[in-house]
């Protein structure tokens, strides 16, 4: 891959490109271009015209760049046209990890070198989702579910992942569970991990 710095007056925007950029995208094209300078080129074909990278073509402009790094690209007519599409549609198919994501923004929030709604997200949307970080943090009471009569009987013994849960009555020693309160508790277990309590011995 050769770099080149191209004058900016000599390239164009491609007048078939399917993706917009609005004022606010490109607002955040530029502020990203003054915090970081451009690191990565846009994609040129031999006559100048922009495959990829229209809307850092448009910030740059917006911001009197003379020249600007670019690739020129060899591919050509629909191959090119495929490419422009499959450039902006492989990114759309990423998704964020949105706890990672909140938590990363609320350490740049939390860090006086940089200003993090240079990262695209304004400082509204950055509250939210450190707000929401926090909330998830919140333990809720789990509300045990009733159960009439009990499956297990005393002596059961389950097998739980790596975890065991033997079952007796309230008149037994402390450490074996009554037979109602060991069916939440499989059924809890259950419902959490997805998988399936195996009774490894028989009471009763």
């Amino acid at each position: 891959m050769h770099i080149e710095d191209r004058s900016v007056q000599d390239l164009t925007q491609d007048p078939d490109n399917a993706r917009g950029h609005d004022a606010k995208n490109v607002e955040a094209i530029v502020q990203s271009l003054e915090a970081f300078g451009q690191q990565k080129p846009i994609i040129i074909d031999k006559e100048g015209k922009v495959v990829a990278g229209n809307g850092t073509l448009q910030a740059a402009k917006r911001l009197g760049w003379k020249s600007i790094k670019a690739v020129v690209t060899r591919l050509e007519g629909a191959n090119q046209s495929a490419y422009a599409i499959a450039d902006n549609r492989t990114a759309e198919l990423a998704h964020w990890n949105d706890e990672q994501l909140a938590e990363t923004l609320a350490a740049l929030e939390n860090d006086d070198s940089i200003d993090a709604a240079i990262t695209g997200f304004s400082s509204k949307d950055i509250d939210k989702m450190i707000e929401g970080l926090a909330d998830s943090g919140e333990i809720e009471e789990d509300e045990i579910p009733e159960v009439v009569t009990a499956v297990t009987q005393p002596g059961d013994l389950y097998l739980l992942g790596d975890h065991r849960l033997l079952c007796g009555d309230t008149v037994m020693p402390q450490q074996e569970i009554d037979p109602t309160y060991c069916d939440v508790i499989v059924k809890r277990w259950e419902s959490l991990t997805g998988e399936k309590a195996e009774r490894i011995s028989a009471g009763g």
